[in-house]
C-alpha cells in the first residue's frame, strides 16, 4: 500500500512559484503528483534556465496564505470523518 502526503491548492492545478531571480518551485499536484512531475520538472528547468517567462497552461503565481489554516487539523479531521460516514452508508 502507497502513503503520503497530498499537496492539495485552492483551485485543484498545480502551481509555479517564483521565490527569487532563477528560483522557482512547483507544488500542489493534487494527489496526481507521480504523473505529473516529469513534465512539470522540464518546465521548471527551463523558467530556471531564462529559457521561458511565463507558461500559458501554468502562469506564475504568487505565494498565498492559505485561509483559516490554523484551524486545517480540526478541518481535516471532521472532513475525513465526514467522508468515511459518507463511504460507509453509500452502497
Amino acid at each position: 500500500m502507497w502513503t503520503g502526503r497530498v499537496a492539495l491548492t485552492l483551485d485543484h492545478v498545480p502551481h509555479i512559484h517564483k521565490l527569487a531571480d532563477g528560483i522557482f518551485c512547483g507544488l500542489g499536484f493534487n494527489g496526481r503528483g507521480v504523473a505529473m512531475t516529469t513534465t512539470f520538472g522540464k518546465i521548471l528547468a527551463k523558467h530556471c534556465l531564462g529559457e521561458i517567462e511565463d507558461n500559458e497552461f501554468l502562469p506564475i503565481s504568487p505565494v498565498k496564505k492559505v485561509p483559516l489554516n490554523q484551524f486545517r487539523g480540526s478541518g481535516i479531521t471532521i472532513a475525513l470523518t465526514w467522508k468515511r460516514m459518507m463511504d460507509t452508508l453509500q452502497p
